[in-house]
């Protein structure tokens, strides 16, 4: 079970709206088990008096076997259906064609990709409806379009599935090649300094919406990383730790020995990157020691020579790291280099070959 979408995607208003959560996780089981009430779940939202408005306001539902547009927010490839026809050949067959469907209809793949567009899709429905029942609650679409189209926009991105811009026109391909875009997008969006300007050009309404909910997110997960910082850096084991240097790779996970608990779904790694280009900038006008923090505790200068990436460096790996799996593959065999003895290596002196990468890639995360 990937339940990213609760945590990733659904982290922000999962935080901040426990009762909304509540809801989707009910409705999330209740499609998990059933390709019918799913089906049933789209024609019921699409016969609500709301669902003209959610439309214009580009709200990003995802209806029932849309698997493209669920893919852009969920992680599982074409492979997985793929892969599961074999068992249920094998169980389904021998007892006729109708168990044979039925078995295909088993998938667990496909149960879990139902749960977590039930999940996303109910919070997106459940804040749409909290706003037209308050800030937007009796406003015309056409006179206040604005107003409408930012709160989808917010919710939208406050679940993982921003606007790609200018990049919609090829977003499906994107997604091919990137480890869901949408949701790297809305990561830049809410945790980078792009994010001055995304609050900064919204609808109040929708920028109270989107601070509020943020807000809460962050102050429960500071206050949780601040209660196991209290406990774990204050006792005799430097395996267990949290660190509270954003340049750091580090920064505001638990660290258990060589596995790291990340509350925030990935999103501090903008905070991360934008410290990093910041202190070092800072460094080069002769201000702080420098702009990387490395895995033994040391400060040291963007551009060491085999010691920290150079900045350009930094800022292509924020690209090359959400690369989609099959991508990587293609890229870590690109860039692995021969060593003295003529041994693959992939960059940092380790070992590298191309079956144990593609091994690599079938680990469960």
């Amino acid at each position: 079970l990937d339940a990213s979408f609760m945590f990733v995607q659904g982290g922000i208003l999962t935080v901040s709206n426990p009762k909304m959560a509540l809801e989707a996780v009910r409705e999330a089981f209740r499609q998990m088990g059933s390709e019918a009430k799913a089906e049933e779940f789209t024609r019921r939202i699409k016969s609500q008096d709301w669902y003209p408005l959610a439309k214009q306001s580009k709200l990003g539902l995802t209806e029932a076997g849309a698997g493209i547009k669920a893919s852009e927010e969920f992680f599982f490839s074409n492979w997985t259906e793929t892969l599961w026809k074999v068992p249920s050949f094998i169980l389904g067959r021998p007892f006729g064609k109708e168990a044979y469907e039925k078995a295909k209809k088993a998938n667990p793949f496909k149960a879990t990709e139902r749960a977590a567009v039930a999940y996303l899709d109910t919070l997106r429905i459940l804040k749409f409806q909290e706003m037209l029942d308050g800030p937007l609650k009796g406003k015309n679409f056409s006179e206040h379009k604005k107003e409408f189209q930012d709160a989808a926009d917010v919710i939208n991105t406050l679940t993982g599935r921003a606007s790609l811009g200018k990049l919609e026109a090829i977003s499906q391909p994107l997604t091919k090649l990137v480890f869901s875009p949408r949701n790297w997008a809305s990561q830049v969006k809410l945790f980078s300094p792009y994010a001055l300007y995304y609050f900064g050009q919204m609808s109040p309404s929708a920028r109270k919406m989107a601070l509020v909910s943020l807000g809460k997110f962050i102050a429960f997960n500071t206050g949780m990383i601040a209660l196991a910082a209290t406990y774990f850096n204050n006792d005799d084991d430097d395996e267990t730790s949290v660190e509270f240097d954003p340049r750091s790779s580090d920064f505001m996970k638990l660290k258990l020995g060589d596995t790291r608990v990340d509350p925030w779904g990935g999103k501090v790694q903008q905070v991360t990157f934008a410290s990093r280009m910041f202190m070092d900038a800072m460094f080069s006008a002769g201000v702080g020691e420098g702009g990387f923090k490395n895995n033994k505790g040391q400060v040291l200068p963007l551009g060491l020579n085999n010691k920290t990436p150079k900045a350009l460096e930094l800022t292509m790996n924020q690209f090359f790291n959400k690369l989609s799996p099959s991508a990587r593959i293609v890229y870590n065999r690109l860039k692995a280099e021969r060593d003295k003895e003529g041994n693959l290596t992939d960059g940092f002196g380790n070992e590298y070959s191309l079956s144990g990468d593609i091994s690599k890639s079938l680990y469960p995360m």
